[in-house]
């Protein structure tokens, strides 16, 4: 039970706000999962797109 009392109480700063939205979002993991990809291929990385390719394969569950 105290984990829950953990996730429901309100964030400090960014990182716990970011971990907070994530488990709320788990709960319906479809609209999670094509959600954080489809902003995933949003995000412009400096010339490095096998790093958003190792990340969109993580997430699905494959092995990077």
């Amino acid at each position: 039970m105290g984990e829950n009392d953990e996730i429901s109480k309100a964030p400090a700063s960014i990182l716990d706000q970011i971990l907070d939205e994530t488990f709320q979002k788990l709960e319906n993991i479809e609209d999670f999962d094509s959600e954080l990809i489809s902003e995933l291929k949003k995000v412009k990385l400096p010339g490095n797109t096998s790093t958003e390719q190792k990340l969109i394969s993580i997430l699905r569950g494959e092995s990077p």
